[in-house]
């Protein structure tokens, strides 16, 4: 089973939640890991859910961070979502979302619920006929931007031995060598 069918798996449970509180879920929609509009650092988007309406096919799309790897977690985000899917993507936050939100358990601010104790129960039973979810936490921005730049005047120089740090212009270590350490008399090494 990989992460789509898994995620889908979820919904088609989590989907039954939402008729028993009265309301019609859509026909159509696409589950996938990947990363939100607009998440890729610059915010912290976790989950998105698309209308329908941008969908060529007239299918809702939702998006859940590959940042999230805890399964319930992700359930609880994916539910999130299934709230927008259902209520219309075009309602927002507001007293629709709201309702429903809160009528399956879902708790805290709003724009970042998360399973209250009893919804956290249903989702862990639900979570038991499951298996693991098929994914492991993406760090999308550690290793991409390579050791950290300098970017003052001032080089740091460090001593190997005690880590002292001093900072000196390129200017003097060009001409006269590095600083030597007060307490030992080595020369010092910059530091990225």
């Amino acid at each position: 089973m990989n992460r789509e069918d898994w995620l889908k798996t979820a919904e088609q449970s989590m989907k039954s939640w939402i008729v028993a509180e009265g309301y019609a879920y859509p026909a159509q929609t696409r589950i996938s890991c990947g990363f939100p509009k607009a998440s890729r650092g610059r915010n912290h988007s976790i989950g998105q859910c698309w209308t329908s309406k941008a969908s060529s096919d007239d299918t809702a799309e939702i998006f859940i961070s590959p940042t999230q790897a805890n399964p319930a977690r992700v359930c609880d985000i994916l539910l999130h979502e299934m709230v927008h899917a259902t209520v219309g993507v075009d309602c927002g936050h507001k007293k629709p979302f709201i309702k429903l939100a809160r009528a399956l358990g879902l708790e805290g601010k709003i724009t970042a619920t998360v399973a209250g104790e009893a919804l956290t129960q249903r989702i862990s039973t639900m979570l038991d006929t499951l298996p693991a979810y098929p994914h492991a936490e993406l760090h999308p921005l550690d290793g991409l931007k390579g050791p950290k730049k300098q970017t003052t005047a001032l080089l740091k120089v460090e001593c190997g031995s005690c880590g002292y740090i001093a900072r000196v212009t390129a200017k003097w270590i060009d001409s006269v060598g590095a600083p030597i350490c007060p307490c030992n008399g080595e020369a010092m090494s910059c530091q990225p």
